[in-house]
């Protein structure tokens, strides 16, 4: 009888602490991350590039729609180069989250170290050029957004210069 209890007993401590375990969320933990597909988004993006006067926007294959204002005629960055940028970033309610034309500083990093469809814009232009693009969020941060200013699963719109190259 006591093996059966004990047995018992068992059985609804786990029924009972299994769900929690599930759903880190009862615990103050954060829920699993689910990042949403670039088709989903992609009437989203594309009403962002109608409201904005994006006409000629080109999409690619992996739903980044995007225009070159100016294709340069400099080197071209690819996973070897560093890059010099001036670049904006808002969220589709056209809020900018971050720019570094605000504060007149142009930003300097690995081409390989920034999100996928910052490079996927980068390796469509050469230094001196100028590229406008609207990104589904899974080339940009995710499900798991980027600090208090990109929440999760936020398309992105970026519009950059390429200054430099090296």
């Amino acid at each position: 009888m006591r093996k059966v209890c004990s047995v018992v007993a068992f059985t609804v401590m786990v029924a009972l602490v299994a769900p929690y375990c599930t759903n880190n969320s009862r615990f103050g933990l954060p829920a699993p991350c689910t990042n949403v597909t670039a088709a989903s988004e992609d009437a989203t993006l594309l009403a962002y590039v109608n409201a904005n006067n994006m006409t000629g926007a080109i999409k690619a294959d992996n739903n980044i729609y995007y225009i070159i204002d100016n294709p340069g005629s400099g080197l071209q960055p690819n996973n070897a180069t560093t890059v010099r940028v001036t670049y904006r970033g808002r969220l589709m309610n056209n809020t900018v989250f971050d720019s570094s034309v605000n504060v007149n500083s142009p930003a300097t990093f690995a081409y390989n170290s920034v999100i996928p469809a910052f490079q996927f814009a980068l390796s469509k232009i050469r230094k001196g050029g100028r590229i406008r693009f609207v990104t589904p969020s899974s080339l940009a941060y995710g499900c798991s957004g980027s600090g208090s200013t990109i929440p999760a699963n936020s398309p992105l719109f970026f519009e950059v210069n390429l200054i430099d190259v090296f």
